[in-house]
């Protein structure tokens, strides 16, 4: 809030035409996942997101509620679960808080397959 104004933002993003069977459950499994997680870290209420071709026009788009976003693929096999997710997230932030000093530069490195993170401080 600002004052007595309620200040709303919507995240805006795009991803590439779902034009194959797979490229639906990739969306979802992936693109859905980070576009949500860092949604519901900033507050952000709305998603929208554009479809573009590989030409990079735009020829359509969803909005997506952040807080129903679990909803589309809850009891999906491969998934992701927003509970762990958000556990996660927390344990990364957690760690980065507390190991990082004021100043400093740091890279965050996942190492596949993504089992190990790793905080490296950055010249």
């Amino acid at each position: 809030e600002v004052g007595e104004e309620v200040v709303k933002f919507v995240e805006i993003k795009t991803s590439r035409e779902m034009t194959a069977p797979h490229h639906q459950r990739t969306f979802q499994r992936f693109k859905l996942l980070k576009f949500w997680i860092q949604s519901f870290i900033g507050g952000v209420p709305s998603i929208c997101c554009g479809f573009r071709d590989d030409n990079g026009i735009l020829n359509d788009f969803v909005m997506y509620k952040t807080l129903e976003i679990p909803r589309l693929v809850r009891g999906k096999p491969n998934m992701w679960d927003p509970r762990r997710c958000i556990d996660f997230t927390a344990w990364v932030l957690a760690e980065v808080r507390r190991a990082t000093v004021d100043g400093g530069r740091y890279e965050l490195q996942y190492e596949h397959p993504f089992s190990h993170v790793r905080l490296v401080k950055v010249n």
